[in-house]
């Protein structure tokens, strides 16, 4: 329980928010600093971070997600993870190292041994986005595992339910008194688990988002990692307080709305190349979809399409994350539509998008969701890729 202690790390106003990564090291003490974890500068959330903590930890020994074909449960990184401390437990056989000793991956490697050291000294915050912690200081022990974030996944359910981290990062920020935000996670499946307009209304603070000129998604990572290194960490409050939007500091673009311009690269032609490699889902007919994916079928649809459908995996998570059978009916409605004839131009409900790297994709808008479709003239076979609802996104690929 809550002792109602408020701790605060600084003086500092800016908070920088980054994610963990694959790769980690392995080994650690069994010592747990209490301290040094973010449940301990908690009042109100600290139970729900700690309750979530826990879930997550539960569902993967549940067998439910894989990663690359193989159960969480299973994978190297997760056979010594015990229910210690740092889930609310009392195992004391656990290894634990600093989060910023264990993360390994781009971001911390670009670090190097004296950029964490100066995190881990600087006066500014900063925050880590984890798929099994939530959110963990970089001094925070943690055990070595594996979990990660993907669009439409169980994991990032739980941590979207109730707005957890959304809740854990205001308390923390109001605790603080944060004045501006960092965003530096440079992912977008991690990027949504927080709801980035509550957080500056419930604040105060001002939110920016950071995006690399040279490449979207992990590839942001890198330079990240130097902007980090070479001037944030250092830089006073007052400096990092007068950067205005729109600004490009050490490779880096500085924007107050969370997606990059569309003349830079973007993290979405990766997700299209990546669904577009994904085992397609045999043919089958639109009266076929309901009982393969699992979703009502209006009774009035027509299902008599020359075109096949095949799905990707990514469509088929989308799709179940939507849980609401209205939606799914008009998404049955709109595939049954595209069964008839995919690439007919309909105003700017059916378009082809432009560019080398989305050439034959097209988009289906329908409300707030975007259908992209990948049509096989030749085989009369239209691939479903993904459905999303960031228009933002859809709207950036356009013009690609």
């Amino acid at each position: 329980m809550s002792t109602g202690k408020v701790f605060c790390f600084s003086e500092s106003k800016i908070l920088m928010l980054t994610i963990c990564s694959l790769n980690k090291k392995a080994g650690g003490v069994s010592e747990y600093d209490e301290s040094q974890a973010l449940a301990s500068k908690l009042v109100k959330t600290k139970d729900d971070l700690l309750k979530t903590r826990r879930e997550a930890f539960d569902l993967l020994f549940g067998g439910q997600i894989t990663w690359q074909g193989v159960p969480l449960g299973n994978l190297d990184y997760n056979k010594e993870l015990r229910l210690g401390r740092d889930f609310g437990g009392n195992v004391k056989d656990v290894k634990y190292l600093p989060a910023i000793h264990r993360y390994d991956g781009r971001f911390y490697v670009a670090l190097g041994r004296e950029g964490r050291a100066k995190l881990l000294r600087s006066k500014h915050h900063v925050l880590i986005l984890s798929g099994l912690y939530g959110l963990v200081t970089p001094a925070e022990p943690i055990q070595l595992y594996s979990m990660p974030i993907e669009r439409g996944s169980k994991v990032q359910e739980i941590w979207k339910r109730n707005d957890v981290l959304t809740r854990v990062l205001v308390e923390y920020m109001q605790i603080n008194r944060i004045k501006r935000v960092f965003d530096l996670i440079a992912r977008s499946d991690y990027r949504e688990l927080i709801d980035w307009d509550f957080v500056a209304n419930a604040t105060g603070a001002e939110v920016l988002h950071c995006f690399s000129v040279m490449g979207g998604g992990e590839d942001a990572l890198l330079p990240f990692a130097k902007f980090v290194k070479n001037f944030a960490l250092e830089a006073t409050d007052e400096k990092l307080l007068a950067i205005n939007p729109e600004t490009e500091l050490e490779g880096v673009l500085i924007r107050d709305v969370p997606y990059t311009r569309k003349d830079l690269p973007t993290e979405w032609r990766e997700i299209i190349q990546q669904s577009k490699k994904e085992v397609a889902s045999p043919p089958i007919s639109v009266a076929e979809i309901p009982d393969e994916l699992g979703i009502g079928q209006p009774s009035d649809i027509k299902t008599s399409g020359d075109w096949l459908i095949s799905f990707t995996d990514s469509f088929r998570k989308s799709l179940l994350q939507i849980g609401d059978k209205k939606i799914e009916g008009r998404i049955l409605e709109a595939v049954a539509w595209l069964s008839q004839n995919p690439t007919k131009v309909i105003g700017d409900t059916n378009i082809p998008l432009k560019g080398k790297p989305v050439k034959g994709i097209w988009r289906y808008r329908l409300g707030k969701h975007r259908i992209l479709h990948l049509p096989d003239n030749e085989k009369h076979v239209i691939l479903l890729i993904s459905i999303d609802t960031r228009e933002t996104a859809y709207e950036s690929l356009r013009n690609i």
